[in-house]
């Protein structure tokens, strides 16, 4: 019975080992979140100017009730209305309308419908990158750190191979230190692409 057991264990981890060395492991070392089966990266070119999606056109604002305001405020330094990128690689530079400059990373874009077959709708999201980036808001004098996203949406109705008008749209938290907390929200100018990239 115990030699039975001894090839029983044998069997099963070697099985195992077999197993664990068949896995494709996705050691990234950019910006990139790990690729996992059926993922699939695209190329999207997120460069562009970004202007507020929020009341008054701000790009970055202070929710209602975070300073005791009933509406939206801008930062620190005044109001953000539009947030300027320039992406190189992965690394990014943003410019508000303010002046001000920050730089940070960008990572790939992954598509969010490869593998479907359904027709893409209006306002279903295509793909999403990570981005961060920092730098010092000089109006106000305060560093500023911002992580977010950024959102490839159908602005149409459209099928595979299919070019449709499309959305970019940024989003995130914008956070001074020792300010305030504020909230990005900004969409740049419509631009097309080939739906059979993203499937």
């Amino acid at each position: 019975m115990k030699r039975i057991m001894n090839v029983y264990k044998f069997v099963v981890g070697f099985g195992v080992l077999i197993g664990l060395s068949s896995c494709e492991w996705d050691s990234q070392d950019d910006y990139n979140t790990e690729k996992g089966e059926g993922d699939k990266y695209v190329e999207i070119d997120f460069s562009g100017t970004y202007h507020g999606n929020y009341p008054n056109g701000l790009a970055v604002a202070v929710p209602p009730g975070t300073t005791g305001s009933t509406t939206y405020g801008g930062t620190s330094g005044g109001g953000i209305t539009s947030l300027t990128l320039q992406r190189s690689n992965n690394d990014v530079t943003v410019t508000d309308n303010l002046g001000n400059v920050y730089t940070g990373k960008i990572g790939d874009a992954m598509s969010e419908v490869a593998g479907s077959t359904s027709q893409v709708q209006p306002n279903a999201i295509l793909a999403t990158s990570q981005i961060s980036f920092t730098g010092t808001d000089t109006s106000a004098g305060l560093f500023v750190d911002f992580t977010g996203t950024l959102t490839l949406l159908s602005a149409e109705a459209g099928e595979d191979e299919e070019t449709i008008r499309v959305r970019r749209l940024l989003e995130g938290t914008w956070a001074e230190a020792g300010g305030v907390t504020a909230k990005v929200r900004a969409e740049a100018g419509n631009t097309t692409v080939n739906l059979g990239d993203y499937y």
